[in-house]
């Protein structure tokens, strides 16, 4: 059990990176006050990208982590 929710945890992450990468607009309007009208300029969507970019760096560490801790490696299962 504490492995699915480790992994349900670092694929939530994965997740936010990914759509933190893709729509960087996007990530910018959830972060930023509501009252605030500033337009994001291409230095703050560059820093969005790069911290979704860490995201999904930590995310897989940790799924690699997770699915290591028994001492196998991870690999194919086929």
């Amino acid at each position: 059990m504490n492995t699915a929710i480790g992994v349900c945890i670092t694929a939530a992450f994965i997740l936010t990176g990914v759509y933190s990468i893709l729509w960087p607009a996007d990530m910018y309007e959830r972060r930023r006050d509501p009252e605030d009208p500033e337009v994001p300029t291409s230095r703050d969507l560059r820093r969005v990208r790069f911290e979704g970019a860490v995201i999904v760096m930590l995310g897989c560490a940790g799924l690699y982590a997770i699915l290591t801790n028994d001492g196998t490696p991870v690999g194919p299962v086929f």
